[in-house]
């Protein structure tokens, strides 16, 4: 049963940090939103591009994490009900 819980744990904390990459992204948005269209607008894509990059790499990562969680919990479930593949 450990196995199940430290599989839910990581899983726990893979979401905690796609909600906090989320959140911190929609900070970073709204505080480095352009006052003037025209001002900078070449700027701002550029970096929009590289932010949209990082948080592709970064959701990607945590996929990762959750998928390994995701097969924990699975593996646990089938140790804890005697199946474990051996019939």
């Amino acid at each position: 049963m450990s196995r199940l819980a430290d599989a839910e744990a990581r899983l726990d904390a893979a979401l905690r940090q796609l909600e906090t990459a989320l959140a911190s992204r929609t900070a970073d948005v709204n505080a480095n939103a352009p006052t003037s269209v025209a001002a900078g607008s070449g700027i701002a894509a550029a970096d929009a591009s590289l932010d949209r990059a990082a948080i592709i790499a970064e959701i990607s990562r945590i996929d990762e994490q959750l998928t390994s969680a995701m097969q924990m919990i699975d593996r646990a479930r089938l140790a804890a009900s005697g199946e474990g593949g051996k019939a």
